[in-house]
């Protein structure tokens, strides 16, 4: 965790390493490929961080037994088109153009 931040920061190894991380919603899997869960690092100093960092989107919520699991955010939802059916309290997602984007 960086401190300046409160994002998780990787080194450009651990990075290359990274592997997709796979939501199953509905029986189906949505992953997030290793580009999709790092922050923009042309954004890095509005975050207060170094312009050559590399961070993470994705972290703990730091709840508990609160039965709130994650947060599908901003990351998630620029990948994946979604309609919102609150009549009938349903959500549907699909991929898009930019599900396996190889930029952010």
């Amino acid at each position: 965790m960086d401190d300046n931040t409160k994002f998780l920061r990787v080194t450009n190894e651990q990075y290359k390493n990274l592997q997709s991380l796979n939501f199953v919603i509905g029986g189906q899997t949505f992953d997030l490929t290793r580009n999709a869960q790092r922050w923009p690092q042309a954004f890095n100093t509005a975050i207060n961080g170094t312009s050559d960092s590399v961070y993470l989107v994705v972290k703990e919520l730091n709840q508990t037994a609160s039965g709130l699991d994650f947060i599908c955010g901003m990351a998630f939802l620029e990948r994946y088109y979604s309609v919102f059916d609150t009549g009938n309290r349903r959500v549907g997602l699909a991929r898009t153009q930019f599900t396996n984007a190889t930029i952010n």
